[in-house]
């Protein structure tokens, strides 16, 4: 393993009976190639156990309809996103974003924040 991560076990881990060592990397070292693959897949796989499931009334990432606002479309208008979620009631669904550096919320009130952020956070 020192040839790959710089990391020498021979001194700590080695069984003294049968003299070798006994020691298993169960995590893949940044910057080898599949690294970001296995990240992505379990983002993925995350985002699912977040959301559960869009028809259930008590989820906070319950949602009805996608909403499309694209420039050239009639009625388009700049003023809100060109892609959006929307609840049964008409008012912009709760939603997330995974970035580089984390996870990031979007609504408009700061209460849905405060939950979608907690819910994000219980599952994480």
């Amino acid at each position: 393993m020192r040839l790959h991560a710089g990391v020498d076990l021979a001194k700590v881990l080695i069984d003294k009976k049968w003299k070798r060592i006994i020691a298993c990397w169960e995590r893949m070292l940044m910057g080898f190639y599949p690294s970001p693959y296995f990240v992505t897949k379990d983002i993925l796989v995350i985002e699912g156990v977040i959301r559960e499931s869009r028809l259930d009334k008590h989820n906070i990432f319950q949602w009805d309809h996608v909403v499309l606002n694209l420039p050239g479309m009639y009625p388009y208008d700049s003023s809100i996103s060109w892609i959006f979620k929307v609840k049964v009631d008409g008012s912009i669904a709760v939603d997330f974003y995974f970035y580089i550096d984390g996870c990031r919320p979007t609504t408009d009130t700061d209460c849905d924040c405060c939950n979608a952020s907690r819910k994000k956070l219980v599952v994480l």
